[in-house]
């Protein structure tokens, strides 16, 4: 008989401080037969597979319906590419979607850092957007480091008018540069820590870089005839004064 118990039944008689089955003559309570102790164990052998029965499709439903929506905030760079003459003004926004509509996640706050090439790019200044500031006005800064800008905003509206009035997708700020040298430079999100209404982390995804290519101004299409007819103008004026010198 004892030879028959599977380690399964060893198992759930350990957990539930049953006895070995070489232990359960001294166990069974008076009046018992082995065969009672026996359907006992079977019976919470059933409810064990019952429990694991309901618990299992809960857990896959729960993992299935929650994932997507863990990671479906995203933050982004536009334009992502875009080509301007030397000493133009360049602007990148920076935008944030995947929010709640009406309802929670919101933002609460964010904490972004953004690359560029300082030999390209000179970096002037940033608008924030307004869906931190619906009713109260936030917190801002921006600041300039050799090569990122740091862009910071908290908002003091309350959690439930974050959650109501805020749009699901929005510009978080718009970064403003001046074109000061020919090339290219492609900016990217290095760092970004961004918070709910209620001050916790929310996770989020990065979606591409943003790349600006700065090229010369281009000379008129008229330029190289004026300069032919000024150069023929004064060989023309040479060529007077040394035949009126010759005579």
């Amino acid at each position: 008989m004892v030879r028959r118990w599977s380690l399964l039944t060893h198992c759930l008689l350990c957990c539930d401080n049953l006895p070995h089955p070489a232990e359960q003559a001294s166990w069974t309570p008076q009046g018992a037969t082995r065969n009672e102790g026996s359907q006992h164990v079977r019976t919470k052998i059933r409810r064990y597979f019952l429990s694991l029965v309901m618990v299992v499709p809960l857990f896959f439903v729960a993992v299935v319906t929650l994932a997507p929506n863990a990671r479906a905030v995203t933050l982004s760079l536009d334009p992502s590419m875009q080509t301007v003459m030397l000493s133009d003004m360049v602007s990148l926004d920076l935008n944030i979607s995947g929010l709640g509509a009406g309802s929670a996640p919101s933002l609460g706050a964010f904490d972004v850092d953004i690359s560029f090439d300082p030999a390209v790019l000179a970096f002037t200044g940033a608008t924030f957007g307004t869906e931190l500031s619906l009713f109260l006005p936030s917190i801002q800064a921006a600041a300039l480091d050799t090569t990122t800008v740091n862009v910071f905003e908290l908002s003091f509206d309350s959690v439930a008018d974050l959650n109501d009035f805020q749009f699901p997708a929005f510009t978080l700020a718009t970064l403003e540069f001046d074109a000061i040298g020919v090339g290219t430079s492609v900016s990217e999100i290095v760092l970004a820590v961004i918070g709910d209404a209620l001050g916790s982390e929310l996770l989020h995804d990065v979606s591409g870089t943003a790349a600006v290519t700065v090229a010369p101004i281009p000379l008129p299409a008229a330029l190289p005839l004026f300069g032919t007819g000024l150069g023929l103008l004064g060989f023309l004026g040479w060529r007077r004064r040394r035949q009126a010198q010759a005579v």
